[in-house]
C-alpha cells in the first residue's frame, strides 16, 4: 500500500503531465519520466526513451491550437521502490481549419508503472488507451485514414476489457 505522499507526489505528477502537454512544455517531461521510458499510446504509436518521446510528442503535439487534458480518479499502489497506477483522462483538443472540423474529444485511461529514482517518482512505462471519443480523428491525427484505429471498435478498450486480458499489471494479484 502506498503512503499518503506517495500518493500526492504521483497525483501531482499526473497532473503536471497534463499542463506540460497543455502548454507546450516538453522539459517537463523530465520531472515525469524516467529517461528510458517506454509511452504506449496504441498501435504503432510507442515511443522510446525520454528524448525521443519528448521530440515526438512536440511533432505530433505542437501543432494543437489549444488542448485541454483532465486527470482524475488516480489509484496508485507501491511496492517498494516501483508502482502502479490507474488514471482516467480527458482530453479536448482544437486545431483550427482541419477538413471535417476543428474539434476532438476523447476518454479513456492511463496505466503507469512507476520506479523510485534518486529524484523521486518517475513513469518509467506508461499505457494510454481511448476509451471512447467524439469529433474529427483527423484534428488529433493529420494522417488518419478510414479505418484506422480511431474508426474500429477493437483500439477502444474498456477499462474491465483491458484488466481481464492482462494488458497492464496493476490488476495482477488483486
Amino acid at each position: 500500500m502506498a503512503e499518503a505522499d506517495d500518493i500526492i507526489v504521483v497525483m501531482h505528477l499526473l497532473n503536471r503531465y497534463g499542463v506540460a502537454v497543455d502548454s507546450k512544455r516538453w522539459d517537463f517531461f523530465d520531472r515525469i519520466f524516467t529517461a528510458d521510458v517506454v509511452a504506449d499510446y496504441g498501435g504503432p504509436v510507442v515511443y522510446q526513451g525520454l528524448d525521443g518521446f519528448k521530440r515526438c510528442a512536440a511533432e505530433a503535439w505542437g501543432p494543437f491550437d489549444m488542448s485541454r487534458h483532465s486527470m482524475s480518479n488516480i489509484v496508485f499502489d507501491r511496492d517498494g521502490s516501483t508502482g502502479r497506477s490507474v488514471t482516467y483522462g480527458d482530453w479536448y483538443i482544437v486545431r483550427r481549419g482541419i477538413e471535417g472540423g476543428d474539434l476532438w474529444e476523447g476518454k479513456g485511461w492511463y496505466h503507469d508503472e512507476w520506479a523510485l529514482t534518486q529524484s523521486g517518482w518517475r513513469i518509467r512505462h506508461r499505457c494510454c488507451r481511448v476509451m471512447q471519443w467524439s469529433g474529427n480523428p483527423l484534428v488529433p491525427d493529420a494522417t488518419f485514414k478510414p479505418g484506422m484505429a480511431m474508426a474500429t471498435g477493437p483500439q477502444t478498450y474498456a477499462l474491465a476489457e483491458a484488466a481481464d486480458s492482462g494488458l497492464f499489471s496493476f490488476f495482477k494479484g488483486t
